[in-house]
């Protein structure tokens, strides 16, 4: 069937996010399925984007899928993937991780210090948010390396609709405790739309 929009599917790049949007609490919101799939009819292209820093997109891929999404060819970018490319053009620079261990892949390019690192990047790690690790954090801030958060938010949603304390308040303590402004790589940013028009 040929697109009634023929000149719009060539120009034209959907941004589109997935919490809230697609998704609420593990359920798609109704018609959404429809939509994306009425998009992709049209011939237009896809990107789905998210905040969401403890899934890699793989996992998100298959949770759409297993909720009736059409997302086959559509690149799903969120915030650590974002990160991890920003890094990566970073060369010779090492880094620092405080990560959920899910999404630690992400980085295997990146060259990884625990002394005088370039770059400490912290998102959330939920009970990895303990003295030690923040400690760890703070003083290779203050020796030189600069904060990265992928999605520094105040709370979260965990899978069971339950709100619970998310990095942004870590972040923060970081930021008071260094004087440094952390590099955000989320929506909050241009570097996730950017990347993706």
């Amino acid at each position: 069937m040929t697109s009634t929009y023929p000149c719009i599917s060539c120009t034209i790049t959907i941004l589109c996010d997935i919490d809230g949007t697609l998704v609420e609490n593990g359920a798609t919101i109704p018609r959404a399925v429809w939509a994306v799939s009425k998009l992709r009819r049209l011939g237009l292209k896809l990107r789905f984007l998210t905040n969401t820093s403890r899934k890699p997109p793989e996992l998100i891929y298959r949770m759409l899928q297993d909720l009736g999404f059409d997302i086959e060819t559509v690149k799903i970018e969120n915030s650590v993937t974002v990160c991890a490319s920003m890094l990566f053009e970073q060369v010779n620079n090492s880094v620092w991780l405080l990560v959920p261990e899910a999404v630690h892949h992400l980085f295997d390019h990146c060259p990884k210090s625990t002394r005088e690192p370039d770059f400490v990047v912290i998102t959330d790690v939920r009970e990895g948010f303990t003295y030690a690790p923040m400690n760890e954090a703070y003083l290779e801030i203050i020796g030189g390396a600069q904060i990265v958060a992928p999605h520094p938010t105040r709370f979260s949603y965990d899978d069971s609709s339950q709100h619970h304390l998310d990095s942004g308040a870590f972040i923060a303590g970081l930021e008071f405790g260094t004087e440094k402004e952390a590099i955000v790589t989320g929506k909050e940013s241009t570097l996730l739309v950017g990347d993706n028009m």
